[in-house]
């Protein structure tokens, strides 16, 4: 309400910078409703503006939520679009952020497609220049893809390497629900592992964290022994 209250003052004083800005926040406030289509008109409108106005910065941010948005609604093909449009803003301003952003939700298109090989080149550019940014949260995200792939491809030891990542990376940002849920991630690595390779994967194990995974894993069979009954 106090958006688009706020937004009728700024488009009738014609400030268009902070009417793009304002379009991009109710485009915020409708994708976390999920409320997809909304979502996207929104967008669109903040980046109408942007690209009239010139700027390239403001349009990488709105071209990132659109492929977010169309990704969601599983059209990858403009999702790709939209993506592509980020990288190539970012890569000829120098954005390193917004590169390894828009890589990283390549690499989410390609595993979407299940083209494992191209999604792991896309995280592994995304995640190299996250690294050398120090941008923790985004090197965490990235580790927990590269575990998925890994998972896909059966390889299971590497899975549980980038799974342990994350999880310490997380715990150094204080993102206690991510470490939580990678935690649950580990648990379930070893619940389908095959029985040669769980040993590793419980040796690998800090012993704080071990005891994590010995709680999910017996709630995992007490639910299982429930369903059978």
């Amino acid at each position: 309400m106090w958006y688009k209250k706020s937004l009728a003052i700024k488009e009738k004083e014609g400030n268009e910078q902070e009417v793009a800005g304002t379009y991009h926040q109710l485009g915020n406030i409708a994708e976390k409703k999920r409320d997809l289509e909304g979502a996207e008109m929104w967008y669109k409108k903040s980046l109408a503006i942007k690209e009239k106005e010139g700027d390239e910065h403001g349009a990488v941010i709105t071209y990132n939520q659109l492929g977010i948005v169309t990704y969601w609604r599983e059209d990858l093909k403009e999702a790709e679009m939209w993506c592509k449009k980020s990288l190539a803003v970012s890569e000829k301003e120098g954005n390193e952020h917004g590169v390894a952003v828009a890589c990283h939700q390549l690499g989410c298109i390609a595993e979407k497609r299940r083209n494992l090989e191209g999604a792991e080149m896309w995280y592994k550019k995304s995640l190299a220049i996250s690294e050398k940014e120090g941008n923790k949260r985004g090197v965490a995200s990235t580790y927990n893809q590269l575990g998925e792939i890994a998972v896909k491809k059966k390889n299971f030891l590497y899975a549980a390497k980038y799974c342990l990542k994350a999880i310490v990376t997380f715990n150094q940002i204080n993102d206690i629900r991510n470490v939580e849920l990678t935690i649950d991630n580990y648990a379930r690595l070893l619940h389908i592992a095959p029985d040669a390779e769980r040993r590793k994967l419980w040796e690998m194990l800090p012993e704080n964290i071990s005891r994590e995974v010995t709680k999910i894993l017996e709630e995992m069979e007490v639910d299982a022994n429930d369903s059978r009954k």
